[in-house]
């Protein structure tokens, strides 16, 4: 997996605790995380875009399965380790990732630091940085 960090402008207001909004789709994570006026942008990829079996190889497509789910909840586990310190989590993407990861969050007890979970499509990371703020009204 690839892990990416930017620093943006410290833009945010003072935040009670660590606040972070996440864009999740099945091929990469941004994490934005609000805390004591700083803002910070994490770039997660998960690889799948990059996972494909060798040319003439047959495999089952339950082991296919298998083997996404696990390369899955290794990329939510990635995920989890950079939001861990979070008291507030805001969570945003398409499709079924964000409920996956979601449902991850409840599995490791931390569903209670899930703010809201919302639709989106693409978004530039200063987008994401942006609904965030707006979310915990730091604007």
């Amino acid at each position: 997996m690839d892990i990416r960090n930017d620093k943006l402008p410290d833009r945010a207001a003072t935040v009670s605790g660590q606040s972070i909004g996440i864009w999740l789709d099945h091929r990469k994570a941004v994490v934005t995380t609000l805390h004591n006026n700083e803002e910070r942008t994490e770039h997660i990829d998960s690889g799948l875009d990059r996972w494909h079996e060798a040319p003439g190889a047959s495999v089952p497509p339950d082991r296919q399965d298998n083997r996404r789910r696990n390369e899955m909840h290794k990329f939510y586990g990635v995920v989890f380790s950079k939001i861990k310190d979070a008291q507030n989590i805001y969570l945003i993407g398409p499709g079924f990732a964000k409920k996956e990861f979601a449902k991850f969050l409840e599995e490791k007890s931390f569903s209670g630091h899930l703010t809201a979970v919302e639709s989106s499509d693409k978004m530039t990371d200063g987008q994401i940085a942006a609904a965030t703020r707006d979310f915990f009204k730091l604007n």
